[in-house]
């Protein structure tokens, strides 16, 4: 692991956020708005010193939760060096963070994202190894939730802006070999040992889904000239070449006590054949219904201890 390389890769991303701030402080030609009411923790009334401040938080805020970030929704109507800097400043982030998830996996021995994935991210609830080598390297005070996101870009510049919070779930399908090595992590205690029984019952092509309902989470729905839509993430400005005219806007509604509730997606989702409960609730791992159902009928002694 070369921790000269993730020093400077860290670096960069400093210095192409600063580059970015230095030309928003003086460009003439962009056109910054930003959603003030929507961030209550941040005191800046200036959109683009307040985006600046944001953008160069790589830590925890005073006032805020270890696995929250911090929002800025909005939209920038960038002049192209300000499209260009925000190019350089999100591909020097993405950089960044593939070679941590790299590092961070020859640290404990992953080769499976998917496992890697269950144990923690790198911003909190960091396995030993993981904070000895932050440390080491001057790394352990970032919170990579801020580090690691993005500006969204846009080629072309919308006719229109909407925020919204979503409410929806991970899907993650792993194999039976996945599940079984996932849950061994698990068992320091031999609590599980039930749950490893039943899948060393199941036949070896197996598969199951992890699902898990997330936080309710920002989201720009945007609009195209020909009134196509789509998606992006929405807790910073979604970035666009300024064109001839500025999108309609349709701010972030105030979150409500139902967004702070992890419901049921109202879609349809590909999976909605798996059943109601977690076959193997330690990692939240489901298998089609029929499965399922067909596996208690022929082992009921597993049922019984649900």
């Amino acid at each position: 692991m070369d921790k000269y390389l993730l020093k400077k890769l860290f670096q960069d991303i400093e210095d192409k956020t600063n580059t970015l701030c230095t030309l928003l402080q003086h460009d003439q030609e962009s056109f910054v708005w930003l959603d003030l009411k929507a961030e209550s923790r941040i005191n800046i009334e200036d959109p683009v010193e307040r985006l600046c401040f944001i953008l160069k938080l790589f830590t925890l805020h005073e006032s805020q939760k270890p696995k929250t970030v911090l929002m800025c929704p909005g939209f920038v109507a960038a002049s192209p060096a300000v499209w260009d800097a925000f190019l350089d400043m999100n591909h020097s982030r993405k950089e960044f963070q593939h070679h941590m998830v790299e590092t961070r996996k020859n640290l404990l021995g992953i080769k499976d994202s998917t496992l890697d994935n269950q144990f923690g991210n790198p911003s909190h609830e960091r396995p030993e190894l993981v904070d000895k080598f932050l440390r080491e390297i001057g790394l352990h005070h970032l919170h990579f939730k801020h580090v690691y996101r993005c500006a969204p870009t846009i080629d072309v510049a919308p006719i229109q802006l909407a925020w919204t919070w979503a409410h929806t779930q991970s899907i993650k399908r792993i194999s039976l070999d996945q599940a079984i090595a996932l849950v061994e992590r698990k068992n320091k205690k031999g609590l599980l040992d039930k749950e490893l029984q039943k899948l060393h019952t199941l036949s070896a092509d197996t598969h199951l889904s992890i699902r898990q309902n997330l936080a309710p989470h920002l989201r720009i729905n945007w609009t195209a000239q020909d009134g196509t839509r789509r998606m992006l993430k929405g807790t910073l400005p979604v970035i666009f070449p300024k064109g001839s005219s500025l999108p309609i806007i349709r701010p972030v509604k105030k979150e409500t006590d139902e967004d702070l509730v992890h419901t049921e997606p109202k879609t349809f989702r590909k999976d909605r054949t798996i059943g109601q409960n977690a076959f193997i609730p330690s990692i939240r791992a489901f298998i089609p219904k029929e499965q399922e159902v067909a596996f208690y009928e022929k082992y009921p002694h597993f049922k019984d201890e649900i």
